[in-house]
């Protein structure tokens, strides 16, 4: 539009003839300049009278106008004048023209056109692939996308692994529109690289290249192995050989390897060798190497070699748990096979328990359990744990058992010594209230009959035998005895009282008394008519009446009384043995009488 009416002024001024003047610019213009192009421009001046002044010319944008050249014209009349004058693109942008003006007079325009800032490049790398520690070599040409001349600035280069920046490079020169930069991989993550490259020239011209080039980076390390054996025995050895290598790169001298941390000599090939003693108690199974190679770049390669240990039965552990028993327990043993680590290993150790004699009681494999018999005697019992031919041995006892069982009869108890030791002592009787005491010896298994018929009646009956009570209950026991016995037996046995009460030596000088006086009138007696004997056998019978009588009242007044010294078991057996003998005299002479 503005054209137009500068097209309207021209017109207008030319039909007034005093005022003939003709600015007009060539056809020189691109379609698009770079900040910092030169540009000639062709310029034909003509005026209808003498002209002293200026003349300009001038770039005009949408934005801003500047003036690229001012000059003093001395023109005359009619004079015409042909201009060429060389101007560089500003720091503009976007749509802009030429303007060439003589003050205050006449003026014309250059075509539309565009200034950029746009900059073209081409890239490349030296290498696609490298080794951490290698260098890559970046080289670009770069170029003002218009005119295609060369830049002179600066460069800054981002270089990416993934979405993460590894490394920025500001600064970088670019000289006649050359870049060249050199990247060091050292100690940074492997895998593909992309480089991006924003360039800026000293004109203001600029342009961000993303992904100009792309390289990997590897850090392997390659390690091959060999070995003579992967199978081993305790103290034996392993033998292994390899070789390593960079993968992008040739040399071996900065790579160190280890063996489990172990430092290993590599030579100027790449290989090496390294023996391992496996311990005379290595763990059993399998054993892993790991082999590692690197160098101070950060490249890195391992492997893993794995052998087997085989585990050698080296001890047998034998479990007795029990260390003393008695007949009727259960004894256990266990046995368990040990490696040469100390670690439990399959294997069925055999077990035996031998008695006393050296006689196998029981055998198994890894676990038995035995009970000990009924009446086994006290001893000490071996046991033996084997296995091929490792030996475990123990021991244990069994101990003194003490076990009484008690029958009641209708006359008294059987009494059975179930223990596995013999019994020489006394049994006490409570019978209800009253205690007394006999003195029993059994054997091993044996079992005694013991009369109560002098304690006959019903009440409740304990039993004690070392110390094991036995509660009979209430219990009634019949006197069965004949009368001659029931006279004797209370002289007879071995019966202490409650408190120390007992049979006093008075008491047993008035029995005998009385029995010698009844022994000299049954001889009186005897040798009487023999008419008169059953009189006389019947008076005997109430004189033994009325002996028994006085007997059971002396004991009944003895323990009332209480005193004297109490005779000694020895003393009273005397005195049983001779009323004993005298009782059967006399009854030899009756008989001999009689017949």
């Amino acid at each position: 539009m503005k054209r137009g009416f500068f097209i309207v002024l021209l017109f207008l001024i030319a039909l007034i003839p005093s005022a003939n003047a003709l600015v007009e610019m060539g056809d020189f213009t691109k379609e698009k300049y770079n900040i910092g192009d030169k540009v000639n421009i062709d310029v034909k001046v003509e005026l209808n009278k003498d002209f002293v002044g200026y003349f300009y010319i001038k770039l005009v944008c949408s934005a801003s106008t500047s003036t690229l050249m001012t000059k003093i014209l001395d023109l005359e009349t009619n004079q015409e004048v042909f201009l060429e004058e060389t101007v560089s693109i500003p720091d503009y942008s976007g749509s802009c023209k030429f303007l060439a003006e003589l003050k205050n007079e006449e003026s014309d325009e250059s075509k539309s056109f565009t200034i950029t800032k746009d900059l073209v490049g081409t890239f490349q790398i030296d290498k696609d692939e490298i080794q951490l520690g290698q260098r890559v070599k970046l080289t670009g040409q770069i170029l003002r996308s218009v005119s295609q001349t060369n830049v002179e600035g600066k460069a800054k280069l981002l270089i990416r692994n993934g979405g993460e920046i590894i490394d920025e490079e500001s600064f970088v020169d670019v000289d006649d529109g050359v870049l060249t930069y050199t990247y060091d991989a050292d100690n940074v993550p492997q895998g593909s690289y992309l480089i991006d490259v924003y360039v800026f020239d000293i004109l203001g011209n600029e342009m961000s290249f993303g992904n100009v080039t792309k390289f990997d980076v590897t850090g392997v390390i390659d390690v091959d192995l060999t070995t003579d054996k992967q199978t081993v025995l305790p103290g034996e050895e392993v033998k292994i050989d390899g070789t390593v290598k960079y993968k992008q790169n040739s040399g071996v001298s900065g790579i160190k390897i280890t063996v489990n941390e172990e430092s290993v000599v590599l030579n100027d090939l790449g290989g090496f060798s390294y023996t391992k003693l496996v311990p005379k108690d290595a763990k059993t199974g399998e054993t892993v190497l790991t082999i590692t190679a690197k160098d101070n770049a950060g490249n890195f390669g391992e492997k893993t070699f794995t052998y087997t240990v085989t585990a050698v039965p080296t001890t047998v552990a034998l479990y007795v748990p029990q260390e003393e028993v008695l007949p009727g327990d259960k004894v256990e043993a266990s046995a368990s096979l040990f490696d040469q680590a100390g670690d439990k290993m399959d294997g069925e150790v055999n077990i035996q328990i031998y008695d006393k004699s050296s006689n196998i009681l029981v055998e198994g494999e890894g676990n038995v359990e035995y009970t000990i018999k009924e009446f086994t005697p006290p001893g000490i019992i071996n046991v033996k744990a084997t296995y091929q031919t490792l030996l475990a041995e123990d021991e244990f006892s069994i101990g003194e058992k003490q076990d009484f069982e008690a029958t009641v009869t209708s006359t008294g108890i059987l009494i059975r010594n179930k223990g596995n030791v013999k019994f020489d002592g006394e049994i006490e009787f409570l019978t209800g209230t009253e205690s007394s005491y006999e003195k029993v010896n059994l054997g091993i298994d044996e079992t005694k009959a013991i009369s109560l018929e002098d304690r006959a009646g019903t009440y409740v009956l304990t039993v004690t035998a070392a110390g094991h009570k036995m509660e009979l209950g209430e219990v009634t026991i019949v006197d069965q005895r004949n009368i001659f016995s029931r006279l004797t037996s209370p002289l007879t046995g071995n019966v202490a009282g409650v408190g120390g009460e007992g049979t006093s030596l008075l008491g047993y000088m008035l029995v005998a008394l009385v029995m010698l006086v009844f022994i000299a009138g049954f001889y009186f007696l005897k040798v009487r008519d023999m008419e008169k004997l059953d009189v006389s056998r019947e008076r005997e019978r109430r004189e033994a009446k009325t002996f028994k009588e006085q007997i059971l009242r002396q004991r009944e007044e003895t323990k009332r009384k209480t005193f004297g010294r109490e005779i000694s078991p020895d003393e009273a057996k005397k005195f049983r043995e001779q009323f004993l003998r005298n009782v059967k005299q006399t009854d030899a002479r009756d008989r001999n009488h009689r017949f």
